[in-house]
């Protein structure tokens, strides 16, 4: 995947039409039946069986899934599947605060439109995770945009692969040397000088032979030629035990952030590892950044998330409305489709009228949490909200 000027987002093209008629103030009978339907859907999505989810829609007349959840689970059913039977594992109290975090993230959704340019955006609720995959694609598309442009202000960038020699030793004693040696190595000769700074990332491998974690360190630098011995041997110095060591140029910021996105939405390969492997995993990991950026890097924050001005944007209807009337309401289906499609929607059209009278109408139909003013949504808040393409 590569960034654009954009962002990180679908393609596309869709119509527009005026806003108004009755239908907005008046929903039909069928249309309501429709939202408390939906309604009732995005709330039990808890686990979805990969055997019931649909691929992304290819064709543009295709009823939209019930839930932004359930949308986002059909683009990766598998991983999604493994990251839910991970946490249900390791939190099965149903009223465990983790474990409903989890099942709530990206449920409540709400449609956004940029009023500078019509763009339309999805903001949602997450529970930043890390072994939640919504949460972990979101946080590497900002972070690969960012490498993208940092990268493109470096002359020589390079790829570094730090690894361990192999041991039995328990996941977490693994990783704390690996970061400690980490630290220790890039603070040493000739190493703090040449070296400007990097962004760095934690992967972690099983092996299917004897059941043996081997964590290793990939690392994009901002650095001077040295030679891969100088840098093997310094290596071994400090660990003791392995030389292991790989660099080699990155020829563009393209991959740069090819590797980012592979790299920091997973820490792990969770298909490789039985369930009682993936709990280590995750506590292993624990309070621990999986990754983190040093030197020049910091300095041009290519781990920070967009500030947005929340002037700009404006709430326009819940993602579960709007789906609901994708077929009864020429708005819905403009908004789903500019949303889809990454066209601009014209102004005015909305369906916060609709989503008054429900609510007002149709108590079951409110969500446990309401969305955000329709003037200034609550686009920033560090805990509980996401905006996404």
């Amino acid at each position: 995947m590569v960034p654009t000027e954009k962002g990180w987002f679908s393609s596309g093209r869709g119509a527009l039409s005026q806003i108004g008629g009755p239908d907005l103030l008046s929903p039909d009978p069928g249309s309501v039946r429709a939202m408390r339907k939906t309604h009732s859907l995005e709330r039990q999505v808890l686990l979805i069986d990969s055997s019931s989810v649909h691929t992304q829609e290819t064709n543009q007349n295709q009823p939209p899934t019930p839930s932004y959840r359930t949308h986002l689970a059909s683009l990766h059913p598998e991983e999604f599947q493994l990251a839910a039977e991970t946490i249900f594992y390791l939190f099965p109290d149903e009223t465990d605060s983790t474990r409903q975090s989890f099942q709530n993230c990206r449920a409540d959704a709400w449609f956004v439109r940029r009023k500078s340019t019509g763009e339309v955006r999805v903001h949602s609720r997450h529970c930043r995770n890390r072994f939640c995959p919504f949460c972990s694609q979101s946080k590497a598309a900002v972070i690969s945009h960012n490498v993208f442009d940092w990268v493109k202000t470096l002359d020589r960038p390079k790829l570094l692969t730090l690894t361990l020699k192999h041991s039995a030793a328990p996941l977490d004693q693994q990783l704390t040397h690996l970061y400690d040696h980490f630290r220790t190595w890039r603070n040493r000769a000739p190493m703090k000088k040449e070296i400007k700074g990097g962004i760095w990332f934690v992967q972690v491998t099983l092996n299917p032979d004897d059941y043996t974690w081997h964590p290793h360190l990939h690392v994009i630098l901002d650095a001077s030629w040295i030679h891969q011995k100088v840098l093997s041997d310094a290596w071994l110095k400090v660990t003791k035990t392995s030389q292991v060591l790989d660099i080699r140029e990155i020829r563009s910021a393209e991959k740069a952030a090819g590797y980012v996105a592979r790299y920091v939405a997973r820490a792990g390969d969770l298909r490789t590892m039985p369930v009682d492997y993936r709990a280590e995993l995750y506590h292993a990991l624990g309070r621990r950044r999986s990754c983190g950026a040093f030197g020049s890097a910091r300095k041009a924050k290519v781990m920070d998330r967009p500030v947005y001005d929340r002037s700009d944007w404006e709430n326009i209807g819940s993602f579960s409305l709007v789906v609901s009337l994708f077929h009864t309401v020429p708005e819905a289906r403009e908004i789903y489709m500019a949303w889809r499609q990454n066209q601009p929607l014209l102004p005015g059209i909305t369906l916060l009228a609709t989503q008054h009278a429900l609510d007002w109408d149709t108590g079951d139909l409110h969500d446990s949490r309401s969305p955000p003013a329709e003037n200034q949504p609550n686009l920033w808040g560090a805990h509980a909200t996401c905006i996404h393409g």
